[in-house]
C-alpha cells in the first residue's frame, strides 16, 4: 500500500507496557492506531468481516471502541497477543484445536489469510 497515511493495527494484550509507549509516540505523531487483542477481544464484542473476491478484497474490523478498514491499513505489528483458547463454551477434544501454536499466535480461531 503506497498510503503512508493508513492505520496501524497492533495486535497485543492489554498489560503491554512497551506496546503502550510506541502507541503514545504513534498518537503524538497523528498516526492512527487500533490495538485489539485478538486471544480475549472476539469475546468482549470485537468483530472481522471479510469479502474476498476475483475483483476485491476488503474487511473491516470492528471493537467496542472503533471500526477499522482494513484495506486502509498500512501496518500490522504482532507484539504480544493473549493466548488464543478459543469460544469458553468449549471444552475437551472440542477445545484441542484452538491450542495449537499457530492458532494461539494468529488469534483467529483457525481463519488464515
Amino acid at each position: 500500500m503506497s498510503d503512508r497515511r493508513g492505520s496501524v493495527l497492533v495486535l497485543t494484550n492489554s498489560y503491554d507496557v512497551t506496546s503502550d509507549v510506541v502507541l503514545r509516540i504513534l498518537a503524538a505523531r497523528r498516526v492512527p492506531v487500533a490495538r485489539l487483542d485478538p486471544g480475549t477481544d472476539p469475546y468482549t464484542g470485537a468483530s472481522l468481516s471479510a469479502v474476498y473476491g476475483t475483483d476485491e478484497q476488503r474487511g473491516t474490523l470492528r471493537t467496542p471502541s472503533r471500526t477499522l478498514d482494513l484495506t486502509q491499513v498500512r501496518s500490522v505489528w504482532v507484539r504480544r497477543p493473549s493466548p488464543y483458547e478459543g469460544p469458553p463454551e468449549l471444552d475437551g477434544q472440542d477445545a484441542l484445536p484452538c491450542g495449537r501454536a499457530t492458532a494461539q499466535r494468529v488469534g483467529t480461531g483457525g481463519a488464515r489469510a
